[in-house]
């Protein structure tokens, strides 16, 4: 049977034991909190950098058509 294809995100990652963080359980909310606060400050991030994305490439399309013009 030939492995299926996963995508990154995905696959099982590898983890470094100097990397792993431990939390006690009093201190479990605050971490996850913060990580929630991280999580929707990336995904706002990511929509703005997909929105100017969209508006560059309307300027490098009309810069484009302008320069044939």
């Amino acid at each position: 049977m030939e492995p299926r294809n996963q995508s990154p995100s995905t696959q099982p990652k590898k983890i470094d034991p100097e990397n792993v963080k431990l939390i006690d359980w009093e201190d479990f909310e605050e971490e996850l909190a913060r990580l929630w606060s991280l999580s929707s400050a990336l995904k706002e991030a990511q929509e703005k950098k997909q929105t100017l994305q969209q508006r560059l490439d309307s300027v490098v399309q009309v810069g484009f058509v302008l320069d044939l013009w």
